[in-house]
């Protein structure tokens, strides 16, 4: 005689009333959500992760083009990585077993050459002549100003 039962159609060892538990897949409740859907390497990019059932989210990661550059909730991605950015989530089953799922890709587009002491107005002559003659606007405003008791 086997020291294996049958109950309700399932193995059970011998003197266990309760047949064998499987424990179910993990499963995400919907893509990773990023947004804006657009921008460029100096913008700052957020994500909303899905629900996970049966399992815990164990990483959380922003790819561009298909390399990892961060794993925070929000990224800048920075220069030279302009073109696909996805956020890629990724869970461990109560099975064990370990899936991912990635949002659909949004667009980043090099950003206008970030300013440097080289290429700014300060210090130029364009600059100065801008601020003198904003400078001088608010002085006559608030000489007229004073004159009339306003200040």
């Amino acid at each position: 005689m086997s020291s294996r039962a049958i109950a309700n159609g399932w193995p059970v060892a011998a003197g266990n009333p309760f047949p064998l538990i499987i424990k179910p897949p993990p499963l995400f409740l919907g893509l990773p959500l990023v947004t804006p859907l657009s921008g460029d390497t100096v913008t700052t990019f957020f994500a909303i992760d899905p629900k996970v059932t049966n399992g815990t989210i164990t990483a959380h990661v922003w790819l561009a083009n298909g390399l990892v550059i961060g794993n925070g909730a929000s990224i800048v991605p920075g220069a030279g990585n302009d073109g696909q950015l996805v956020r890629r989530v990724t869970a461990v089953g109560d099975d064990g077993t370990t899936i991912s799922i990635q949002s659909l890709p949004v667009t980043v587009t090099a950003s206008a050459a970030a300013l440097t002491q080289d290429n700014t107005l300060a210090g130029s002559d364009t600059a100065k002549a801008n601020n003198n003659a904003w400078m001088a606007r608010y002085q006559a405003l608030e000489a007229r100003a004073t004159a009339l008791g306003v200040l």
